[in-house]
């Protein structure tokens, strides 16, 4: 073994973690490796995976962090960052925020109502704190899936288990991301209406 994966952290060194109810959250470009982590015994399982991949035009800030990491703690501040915004009116950074706020309160009412959610996945809804991450990571996949410089399933971020389509590819939600988008004047960078699962 090459002296530097010393230092990774790989899925078998999380085994002793499994006997609890464990949620995680990779951010990663190697996330995908963490996507089959056997559930040796039986306990709720959750890991939210980073995309692989981000459009070259982001190339240059990914020393600054991680757009993943940004969606899944200040939602609002990165749909601006994928759409250039770098200079709002107070104003307009409120009514962002406010939609945004709406986005999430939506998909946490698609997660209550849904009955394709997994055990694991509703073992952790929950807690209010988790749930937050839940629908901040559904509202990070929606936008990205909309905005077309993010292209191909690389480029989105996954889950184990996989949520389900009424979640990921959910109508209502893709309308409210471009009503979001026409609001700051940013439509032109997503797709034309919201998507189906097909698409």
């Amino acid at each position: 073994m090459p002296p530097k994966d010393i230092h990774n952290i790989f899925p078998g060194d999380l085994y002793p973690f499994l006997r609890k109810p464990l949620f995680l959250i990779i951010d990663s470009n190697h996330s995908t490796v963490f996507q089959n982590i056997p559930n040796l015994f039986g306990q709720p399982l959750v890991s939210l995976l980073s995309p692989i991949k981000i459009p070259t035009v982001f190339h240059d800030y990914q020393n600054k962090g991680s757009l993943f990491t940004l969606f899944l703690t200040t939602p609002a501040f990165a749909f601006c960052f994928v759409c250039h915004l770098n200079e709002l009116t107070s104003e307009q950074w409120n009514l962002c925020q406010e939609n945004v706020n709406k986005i999430i309160f939506e998909i946490i009412k698609i997660f209550l109502k849904s009955k394709l959610v997994d055990a694991s996945v509703y073992h952790f809804i929950g807690d209010d704190f988790l749930r937050l991450f839940l629908a901040r990571f559904v509202f990070c996949y929606a936008a990205l899936r909309l905005h077309r410089a993010f292209k191909g399933s690389g480029f989105y971020p996954s889950s184990q288990p996989q949520l389900s389509n009424d979640l990921l590819e959910n109508v209502q939600v893709h309308k409210m991301i471009l009503e979001l988008s026409a609001s700051l004047s940013v439509r032109q960078l997503f797709l034309e209406g919201p998507l189906s699962a097909a698409e």
